[in-house]
This record gives structure tokens, C-alpha cells and sequence, in this order.
């Protein structure tokens, strides 16, 4: 039957969906087997993976996942060494108010402001660290660059992500694991295409 055949929709889509599915799994696996040590490293692979396979359509999903682990390993170290301080920060803040040690309500919106800036530029910075040779100084500069740039872009990042969360509280958590590797698609899509698009990113070095 067509429908079944190598070359129907049915066969290359599905081949898609299981492959995302994959993907969700070994960023899984590698953020929590090392206690979220890696979560850059996972973040530029799964970046890397999708731009190639799926927006330029010149790889193969999971070479191109592992290719990163290879080239990227050290200089990610970097990335999550200022990630547990800027986080660390951040979530120390958002705790002292909450928790009522710090009388001062009011600051909590500016808290939740900056833990969502810390996001997002290293939303951009694992993007561009699977992208270009940049230093860890110049991935978060031009992650903070970028991603305050664009802020339409960087706007419907956040959106989808409490959107995701949104789903995972109030019906399944499963649906973090099965939906990971859709939202890199987003996140690639968007931040690939619509931003880095526009710059010639070797010339940012």
C-alpha cells in the first residue's frame, strides 16, 4: 500500500515524531543523569540536531546530536559554571521573598523578570554555542544582545515554555518528555530562522 510505502508522508513523518521522541530522551538523560550539569551541552545538541535534520535538511538526526557532545564538551562546562551563578541568583532572590525572609513583595514581578532574562539568554547562548565558535564571554554578550533585540522572538520562546509547563501541571507531566524535542523545533525554527538568519554570526566573533 502507498499509505505504508518509504516515500508516503505517513512513513517520513512518523519517522519524524519518533526521532523527536528520541531526542527528548537523550536530553532527558543527560540533564538529569548529571544533575542538570550538562543542560547546556544537551541544549546546543538538540539545537544542532534539528537545524540540520529539520529546518536545513542536510544530517542525520542523531549524528548531529552526538557531533556537538564531541566538539562543544568543554567550552558547555563554561556555559553551565555561569548558569549555577546567574540561576543561583536569580532563584536565591525569587526564595527570600517568597519564603518571607526578605519583606518586599513587591520586588518578586522584577525577581521573576530577571530569572526569565537569565532564560532566555541562555536559550540564545546554547543556540549560538551550537552554531558558532563564539567564547562564553561572547555567547552570553550576543545571547543577551540577540535576545533583547528580538523581542517578539524571544517573547513567543517564553510563551511556548509556560505554555509546555502549563500542560505538564494541570494534565500529564509525561507530556515534558514527549514534548521537549517539539519545543527545540520551535525554539530552532524561531531563534535559526527569524534571528540568526540576519547576521553574518562568524563576523560577531
Amino acid at each position: 500500500m502507498k499509505f505504508f510505502s518509504l516515500d508516503s508522508g505517513f512513513h517520513k513523518y512518523g519517522t519524524i515524531l519518533f526521532d523527536l521522541i528520541v531526542l527528548s530522551a537523550f536530553w532527558f538523560i543527560t540533564v538529569f543523569a548529571t544533575f542538570g550539569l550538562l543542560t547546556p551541552l544537551a541544549n546546543a545538541a538538540i539545537f544542532n540536531s534539528i537545524n540540520h535534520t529539520l529546518i536545513e535538511e542536510d544530517g542525520y538526526m542523531m549524528q548531529s546530536y552526538f557531533t556537538i557532545y564531541k566538539k562543544k564538551f568543554f567550552k558547555s562546562l563554561g556555559l553551565t559554571l555561569i548558569g549555577i551563578l546567574m540561576f543561583g541568583m536569580a532563584s536565591f532572590n525569587i526564595y527570600t521573598v517568597t519564603a518571607g525572609i526578605f519583606n518586599a513583595p513587591f520586588l518578586l514581578p522584577l525577581y521573576l523578570l530577571i530569572f526569565a532574562e537569565v532564560t532566555i539568554i541562555f536559550l540564545y547562548a546554547t543556540a549560538l554555542l551550537a552554531q558558532t565558535d563564539m567564547t562564553i564571554k561572547q555567547l552570553i554578550k550576543y545571547g543577551f544582545l540577540l535576545s533583547n533585540k528580538h523581542i517578539l522572538v524571544t517573547l513567543s520562546c517564553i510563551a511556548s515554555i509556560v505554555a509546555l509547563g502549563y500542560l505538564c501541571i494541570m494534565y500529564n507531566p509525561m507530556l515534558m518528555l514527549i514534548g521537549t524535542a517539539p519545543l527545540f523545533w520551535l525554539f530552532t525554527w524561531l531563534i535559526y530562522t527569524k534571528v540568526f538568519s540576519n547576521y553574518y554570526l562568524d563576523k560577531l566573533l
